[in-house]
């Protein structure tokens, strides 16, 4: 699938409180488009506000392997720090 129409339906389920569809469809974005970052961020803020701590740690370490401008790099690596258990 479109990797955008994913991203897209996580989106519209997350505002809509529907966080496990929510999950569900940032995965399959993730998954068809491993270098986007979009997906991977909204995971990973998705996880955290659920309180899954490690959850999020994990997504937001794993977006550093990417190419990532510096402003969404520095904001990944205060969540990582914000995320230290």
């Amino acid at each position: 699938g479109d990797p955008r129409a994913w991203h897209d339906l996580g989106m519209v389920r997350a505002n809509a409180g529907d966080h496990g569809g929510a999950v569900a469809a940032f995965t399959r974005a993730k998954a068809a488009a491993p270098d986007d970052a979009r997906p991977r961020l909204a995971l990973a803020a998705l996880r955290w506000a659920d309180g899954d701590r490690a959850g999020a740690r994990a997504e937001y370490q794993a977006l550093l392997a990417l190419d990532l401008p510096d402003r969404v790099r520095a904001k990944v690596a205060w969540a990582i720090g914000q995320l230290a258990p």
